[in-house]
């Protein structure tokens, strides 16, 4: 039976990579509300929701990844695939001590992740709602 330890460490490291195209759309919706609400045709809250989407999706990759080296330390070393491996003695090297007391909080991740995703949503709704 395989490590549980691994396969959540795989999905985790996975799914933080959603948290890169998330902040890139929340910083263009960022940019987009900002530009409109200065011209008068977007309320302030878009402004608002996206900011606070952007700060999140940013929380998702960050939770995801923390999440994920934690699983990889209790998995160990010679369970993980090479490009884990590689990565987690590549953070070992720059910080054992905080690597080794990582935690894992995927309940955390996950939550950060739907609320990252449901912010995005509302956000696009507002605005898309204030053009039309």
């Amino acid at each position: 039976m395989a490590d549980p330890s691994l396969s959540s460490a795989k999905k985790h490291a996975r799914v933080r990579l959603l948290g890169i195209p998330m902040f890139w759309l929340g910083a263009l919706g960022l940019v987009a509300s900002l530009g409109l609400w200065i011209g008068g045709m977007a309320p302030g809250a878009c402004v608002m929701l996206y900011i606070a989407s952007t700060g999140l999706s940013l929380a998702t990759f960050g939770t995801h990844n923390d999440t994920a080296l934690a699983w990889m330390v209790r998995a160990g070393e010679e369970a993980l695939d090479p490009g884990l491996r590689t990565e987690l003695r590549g953070e070992l090297a720059l910080d054992r001590q905080g690597v080794s007391a990582l935690s894992p909080t995927p309940k955390i991740a996950w939550a950060m992740t739907v609320i990252a995703l449901l912010l995005h949503v509302w956000a696009a709704w507002r605005l898309f709602g204030a053009l039309a």
